[in-house]
């Protein structure tokens, strides 16, 4: 059974694609993987999200046992990554971004499981010192919340309700 460790953006993502709201239950599906102990992430993740005030801080809020608090090889790995990969610091003193986090909490599940390696579900593109680029470094993979969904087939059991937000219009000109 894979465990996926998720960043800010994917929870974002699904948030801004699927709405609560109006897909209650691929909500409800992605629930049951944080109740089953599928899908976790940093208490970081929750931090960022809490600055939102939304629906999803109050998805995150009734799913607090999701955002896992630091173990101590955890922090020191953040640590250490954030020390070496300028672009996982925070330009704002006294604030973390989970990036590091997400990372050391991976390679911490992976350390205890010799079955499985966790998969890390981030938006964040390949630049230098991005998320799927200093996971590779730790033989981590990383994937899109798109990616995920259809792995879980949470989309195709959700088909009668499922109508993504359209995000950009194309324009046609006429000829």
């Amino acid at each position: 059974m894979t465990r996926y460790v998720v960043d800010t953006s994917s929870l974002v993502e699904l948030a801004q694609i699927y709405p609560r709201s109006r897909f209650p239950s691929l909500w409800k599906k992605v629930g049951a993987l944080v109740a089953d102990g599928r899908m976790s992430a940093p208490w970081q993740v929750y931090k960022e999200i809490e600055r939102r005030d939304d629906e999803l801080f109050r998805w995150a809020r009734e799913h607090r046992d999701m955002f896992e608090k630091d173990a101590d090889e955890v922090t020191a790995l953040a640590a250490s990554l954030i020390k070496k990969y300028r672009r996982m610091r925070n330009r704002d003193v006294g604030e973390e971004r989970a990036d590091a986090y997400v990372i050391a909490l991976a390679h911490h599940i992976a350390a205890g499981r010799f079955d499985e390696r966790p998969v890390i579900v981030t938006e964040e593109g390949r630049r230098p010192g991005s998320i799927p680029r200093v996971a590779e470094l730790y033989g981590l993979t990383c994937i899109t919340v798109d990616i995920a969904l259809e792995i879980l087939f949470l989309l195709s059991s959700c088909q009668p309700e499922l109508t993504p937000r359209v995000k950009y219009r194309v324009r046609h000109r006429p000829t």
